[in-house]
């Protein structure tokens, strides 16, 4: 690889698990050198393993910034079957191959398959998951033909063991793996065998490197060897590195067909691919194949490797398919207050994080929230509008998220309750509404009684209006309320109780004792008191009081009310009523019966 000159280093590289399983699949190691092929790009002759009989034996180039500008077109047309770019090295976000956009564009645009690597310069676990986070940042939304491959040759980390290197090898191609690509190692092949642990190796298709050779000596199985780094090729100024790939151009493993997906089980998930030769036609299992399944129990991706037998002999085919969580179960409005829910949920088995859906079914708008418990807080809400809300399991990423909860919908907590009024008064009663407030179950009524401080919880309604009624009802009295909304989680929790209303039972009507003109010009009128703020005296030149009618007001300390306006010689008729106030607004009684008066 190249790093800050032209040099070979003992690489590390990781595959997905699905390039994996060739030790199983292909012929057993130590098997007898066969095909030689003469390399036009060094001009010597390179013996391969037997085991790639029947595979086909395509020439790439792995490329980097040290090359700068190449030309693509003519590597194609130099007979190059694929590339590997590297996308990248180490943590941080500056890091990026000045080339790699502009050298998978082109490379993409002649039609060559491809393939990345990143080259490491890890301390540490957690730097190893910076450099592979950052990597899959770069990557973007780029699609490959070929793995992902981890770059691990710096001798800081060597010099660390075999068991420090295998665990960052481990843990880029868990993350790698879980973002849906192939992830695989590069390295040399004596640093391969001393540094990186067997049962590692041989879950990864590996990339091995050795130069000088005119065979790749490693024992174990491999999908790509790197065998000069002084090619020349077409399109490229000085030297590059060459590599073989043993596989088949209609079927790498970075383009795994992908299956429908399956549901987790806990269990190991082996759904079976229809494999077709070349003619299209379905071949036989354990006849002309053989399966195997790599990480296919846990959430993530899973791979099939089919290898062919008996006249498909080295033949592979690559397959893919995700296992998710199961649909999320459960969903609860646990609490909420004026700004917030809270839900809960049931854990989903082979879950780790979940994806929370809220709708504003108000405004349209909406967000995802992701937490790592079944529990989630929604803050900052309205609460007049609506939220709808869903759950979704997944795990490593919301790639491998499961089915969405069925729909959940809920104001937060209502907040005041507006426009309280009274809408009917009478001697015993009164008639309270309100306007009806989204989100809310129901509401309660309170009656503040203001010589004790004292607040009385007087009912709960469904209903937008109460009658205030009964013992405590008194006629001619003042009183004041007012209404909270409220809302049925786990208990009843009430919103606010909103802006008090002062009103008024009407005063019982009085009786109207005496009606007579004693004096010129002039009516005294004389009635019983009864609890009121005042009572109004009205008369009129007609009997039905129509047109002319007139109205005094006299005070609630009096029992009397003289009518000075009255016209000598004339009839009149009088009647009169109590009124209670509040503010600026009377609340009367009713009139006692007319009575006639001729004034003198």
């Amino acid at each position: 690889m190249q790093k800050a000159k032209k040099r070979l280093f003992s690489v590390t590289a990781v595959l997905l698990a699905v390039l994996v399983a060739l030790t199983a699949l292909l012929p057993t190691a130590g098997a007898a050198q066969a095909a030689t092929m003469r390399s036009k790009y060094t001009g010597k002759s390179y013996t391969h393993n037997a085991r790639f009989d029947k595979l086909e034996v395509l020439n790439g180039v792995d490329i980097s910034a040290w090359q700068e500008k190449v030309n693509w077109k003519k590597i194609k047309s130099d007979g190059i079957d694929f590339a590997i770019l590297r996308a990248g090295y180490g943590k941080n976000a500056n890091q990026e191959d000045a080339y790699f956009a502009t050298n998978f564009k082109n490379a993409t645009a002649a039609g060559l398959p491809v393939g990345i690597y990143w080259y490491s310069y890890a301390k540490s676990v957690a730097d190893v998951e910076k450099e592979a986070r950052l990597c899959l940042q770069v990557l973007g939304s780029r699609t490959l033909d070929l793995p992902v491959f981890y770059d691990l040759e710096e001798s800081s980390q060597l010099n660390k063991g075999k068991a420090f290197c295998t665990q960052l090898v481990e843990h880029f191609c868990s993350i790698i793996a879980a973002a849906g690509h192939t992830p695989g190692l590069y390295m040399s092949r004596s640093p391969l065998l001393d540094y990186i642990e067997q049962e590692t190796r041989g879950r990864y298709a590996l990339w091995v490197a050795e130069y000088g050779s005119k065979t790749c000596k490693y024992d174990g199985d491999y999908l790509m060897w790197q065998y000069a780094d002084n090619g020349k090729v077409a399109g490229v100024n000085g030297h590059t590195d060459m590599d073989f790939l043993y596989g088949n151009k209609n079927s790498l493993p970075g383009s795994a067909t992908l299956l429908k997906s399956k549901t987790y089980t806990g269990k190991a998930i082996t759904p079976a691919p229809t494999v077709t030769g070349e003619d299209g036609q379905p071949l036989k299992a354990d006849k002309d194949y053989t399966l195997t399944y790599i990480n296919n129990k846990a959430v993530g991706m899973a791979t099939i490797t089919a290898q062919g037998l008996g006249t498909y002999t080295g033949r592979r085919w690559y397959y893919r398919f995700k296992i998710l969580p199961a649909k999320v179960t459960g969903l609860t409005l646990e609490s909420r207050s004026k700004t917030r829910l809270t839900y809960v949920w049931n854990a989903t088995p082979g879950a780790n994080a979940y994806l929370v859906k809220v709708i504003n079914r108000t405004t349209g708008k909406g967000f995802d929230k992701a937490v790592s418990t079944t529990r989630v807080d929604l803050t900052d809400l309205t609460d007049t509008q609506l939220y709808e809300v869903q759950v979704a399991a997944y795990r490593g990423n919301t790639a491998y998220r499961g089915p969405y909860s069925k729909v959940n919908a809920k104001h937060a907590l209502p907040g005041t309750v507006t426009g309280l009024k009274t809408q009917k008064t009478a001697t015993g009663s009164i008639t309270l509404e309100w306007n009806k407030k989204p989100g809310a179950d129901g509401y309660v009524v309170y009656q503040y009684i203001a010589a004790k401080k004292q607040t009385n919880r007087l009912a709960t309604t469904t209903a937008r209006s109460f009658v205030f009624k009964g013992s405590g009802a008194k006629p001619g009295t003042k009183y004041y309320f007012y209404v909270a909304p409220y809302t049925v989680d786990s208990k009843t929790k009430e919103g606010g109780k909103g802006t008090q209303l002062a009103t008024t039972t009407r005063p019982t009507a009085t009786k109207c004792t005496a009606a007579k003109s004693a004096k010129k010009q002039q009516i005294t009128v004389r009635w019983n008191k009864v609890k009121c703020n005042g009572y109004a005296v009205q008369y009129s030149t007609k009997k039905n009081f129509s047109g002319d009618k007139k109205t005094l007001y006299v005070s609630s300390g009096k029992a009397t009310g003289n009518i000075k306006t009255a016209k000598g010689g004339r009839t009149y008729y009088v009647r009169l009523r109590p009124y209670t106030t509040v503010g600026n607004t009377r609340y009367y009684g009713s009139y006692t019966a007319a009575r006639a008066v001729r004034v003198k």
